[in-house]
């Protein structure tokens, strides 16, 4: 006697439209996830740059070392 080897069907059942559905929620909540980091991250450069942009100078420090100490 042979074995009868069933039918494989292309169909997705309900188990492979579960997981795409579940797929499709986690990279949605990891794309939000990752926008809000990046916000929040742009807030904290703009507010350090803000605050502290007029501190910044080009000068390199050895020069402004010798010259504060004049």
């Amino acid at each position: 006697m042979a074995a009868v080897e069933p039918a494989l069907t292309l169909r997705g059942d309900a188990r492979v439209r579960r997981r795409r559905i579940v797929n499709r929620v986690a990279e949605s909540a990891a794309t939000i996830a990752a926008l809000a980091a990046l916000a929040v991250l742009g807030i904290v450069i703009f507010s350090v740059a803000k605050r502290g942009g007029g501190e910044l100078s080009c000068r390199p420090s050895a020069r402004r070392a010798a010259e504060s100490r004049r």
